[in-house]
């Protein structure tokens, strides 16, 4: 080949490249971006039902439940300080980078979260008395802890789809 046929291949690759370079940048930092906040909010919310399994909440209000049926009235919740505040720093950091992900997995994030923190209003109320009667503690602590059963469930295939981007 004649060194004219070498250099206009080294203009067209070089044009190519110039072109597609920052394209290619962009493309490989989305694709980090979407791997660490995935990591991230995976990592959070395996972390919330770790500590929820091994605190034994739901059997402890299972145990409740059955006090209660049985009608034994205890004052069984003490004082939760910091409950009412309970904070997910990693979601908090990550909620305005989570667009990265794909629709279903944001819109099953945002349902865990939103589960979560109904249930710890759930349990805040509940120290605070709110709920006078047996029965509507019973109907609460039953509802709640089916919804807790299903977060879990949701926070596993979260998590699980969550590992693979």
């Amino acid at each position: 080949m004649s060194e004219g046929l070498y250099a206009l291949i080294g203009v067209i690759l070089g044009g190519v490249l110039g072109i597609m370079g920052p394209q290619l940048q962009v493309y490989f930092q989305d694709k980090r971006e979407k791997k660490a906040v995935a990591a991230a909010i995976a990592a959070e919310i395996l972390s919330l039902k770790e500590n929820a399994t091994r605190r034994g909440f739901e059997e402890y209000y299972e145990s409740v439940l059955m006090k209660w049926k049985k009608g034994e009235l205890l004052d069984w919740l003490p004082d939760i300080s910091g409950a009412a505040d309970n904070q997910t720093p990693i979601a908090l950091a990550y909620i305005g980078r989570i667009g990265c992900l794909k629709p279903a997995d944001i819109a099953d994030i945002v349902l865990f979260y939103s589960r979560f923190d109904q249930i710890n209003g759930t349990i805040v109320l509940l120290a605070s008395k709110y709920y006078k009667t047996i029965e509507d503690k019973i109907r609460v602590v039953e509802s709640e802890l089916k919804l807790s059963k299903e977060n879990f469930q949701l926070a596993d295939e979260i998590v699980c789809r969550l590992n693979k981007y």
